[in-house]
């Protein structure tokens, strides 16, 4: 009774919550939100996030912040700061409708405060003096988890009205690692881009990244992630691949063979070997 009463009080004061997307699955999730059904919420919008490659931005900012807001309202500020760092991720400069509930502006406001500060936005300008956004989206291939060794494919989309972009740089890391490295982008086709990692920059435990487009002056006019809040992938072991490729095995073996020699030469006394036909096996591991 006392959850239900905070929530009513909540959209109260927040208003209703309209349904934005073109993701049917979000919208019945915001919908359910609005319904004050938010365990339901909670696993119809946990849905959405592993396919989160595929949806714009806009829709996964959506999904994040319904995530927080339902887990707000029943009271696991733990998990509703985490999905306010994630969404803030996506878009660092994100910002709550100020209709929002005084709750969630303080909260959202809160996280915000305890994260490093976006960084600088270049603005664009129409002729009439309005913003203009740089928008972009991408997918992975593959697109669930990268794997080690493989080489991991972008595809990066791009809605620049003003045309103001000159390339789109990928900056790269792995997990830990002090610096990003870059790799800027081969266009495809109009507003289509596409960035090829090499396998040898694929390894575990995650690669973070970043996305930028930029303009003549090397000015930042749109990102994906930030080099503080970078986005991130897994990388995991090609479940696939015959135990006779990996690593381990050939390890293995090499060290079964020089066990072997040894051996063989101290069970033989020495030089004393036995005579006969003797020789050396030299084994190669081939790559696979």
């Amino acid at each position: 009774m006392k959850t239900l009463l905070i929530a009513t009080m909540l959209l109260g004061a927040a208003g209703i919550a309209r349904a934005q997307t073109d993701s049917d699955e979000i919208n019945k999730g915001i919908k359910l939100f609005n319904d004050l059904e938010y365990q339901k919420s909670i696993e119809v919008l946990k849905r959405v996030l592993p396919k989160q490659q595929n949806l714009t931005k806009q829709e996964l900012t959506e999904t994040y912040k319904y995530l927080a807001f339902d887990h707000l309202v029943l009271g696991n500020e733990g998990e509703a700061e985490r999905l306010f760092k994630e969404l803030l991720k996506v878009d660092p400069w994100y910002e709550l409708d100020p209709m929002s509930s005084p709750r969630f502006l303080d909260f959202f406001a809160k996280v915000r405060k305890s994260m490093p500060p976006p960084p600088k936005k270049v603005a664009t300008l129409t002729a009439s003096g309005e913003r203009s956004a740089v928008e972009m989206t991408y997918t992975t291939s593959p697109s669930m988890r990268a794997l080690r060794d493989a080489p991991l494919t972008f595809a990066v989309g791009i809605a620049d009205p003003e045309r103001r972009h000159a390339k789109i740089e990928l900056y790269h890391r792995k997990k830990g690692a002090p610096d990003y490295s870059t790799v800027t982008a081969r266009r495809v086709d109009n507003g289509r881009y596409e960035i090829i990692l090499p396998g040898l920059l694929i390894q575990a435990p995650s690669v973070e990244f970043y996305i930028a487009a930029e303009d003549e002056q090397g000015n930042k006019i749109g990102l994906l992630g930030s080099p503080q809040l970078p986005l991130s992938m897994d990388v995991g072991e090609d479940e696939n691949k015959p135990f006779y490729a990996t690593w381990w095995f050939w390890t293995g073996i090499g060290a079964a063979v020089a066990l072997g020699v040894v051996s063989a030469f101290v069970l033989s006394g020495g030089n004393n070997a036995p005579g006969g036909n003797t020789g050396t096996v030299i084994i190669h591991p081939q790559p696979m």
